[in-house]
């Protein structure tokens, strides 16, 4: 949040400026509301820009929005604990606002995308759950077979079978060949995807 207060004052004194000018104008009649809603509208703008230039600066650094309002890893998993404890508690809806944040703030950590993914199948937002699982899948570089497979079980919830197929079938070749779990998980990817097919 430091960051993110540092980046809104430094200013230039050409927003000063025209922060002065439209002071000016506000005490002139001659002026009317007109003038001095296009200036405030100017200012704000170059701040917009500015704000804007900031974000777009880190990013392409390989930075996060969370690295822009100063969220290190360990804030994050203060915010991870409290949107877990949130879940365990069965206020997903919560939980949710909570893992969508985390997502936000570092999108690269497949466990933010899981547990919204989660929190979406639990509150039957399936569609939604699908994508996050996808997303977590990705993030984590298609290592666990379970994430696809969640992905499918939602999606034949909505009756999305053909899209159940292809992850299933990606459950089944993704992960460790010597993980017991990813194996079977992967046994029971293709189980499912003989009989939907």
């Amino acid at each position: 949040m430091q960051n993110f207060e540092n980046n809104l004052h430094n200013t230039s004194s050409s927003v000063e400026t025209v922060h002065t000018v439209s002071d000016i104008f506000s005490k002139s009649s001659h002026f009317g509301n007109s003038a001095n809603q296009q200036l405030k509208n100017a200012q704000d703008s170059e701040e917009d820009v500015k704000l804007l230039s900031a974000v777009s600066e880190i990013l392409a650094r390989g930075g996060t929005f969370g690295d822009f309002l100063g969220m290190n890893s360990e804030k994050l998993e203060i915010i991870y604990a409290i949107g877990y404890n949130l879940y365990e508690s069965d206020k997903y809806e919560d939980a949710k606002n909570i893992f969508k944040a985390l997502c936000l703030f570092d999108g690269t950590i497949s466990k933010f995308w899981i547990a919204l993914a989660a929190a979406e199948e639990q509150l039957h937002e399936f569609a939604e759950a699908a994508e996050n699982y996808t997303k977590a899948s990705l993030t984590g570089g298609l290592q666990n077979p379970e994430l696809p497979f969640k992905a499918a079980q939602c999606f034949l919830r909505l009756d999305r079978t053909e899209d159940a197929k292809g992850a299933l079938e990606l459950a089944t070749v993704i992960g460790d060949d010597d993980n017991q779990e990813v194996l079977e998980i992967r046994k029971k990817a293709m189980d499912l995807l003989h009989i939907i097919k």
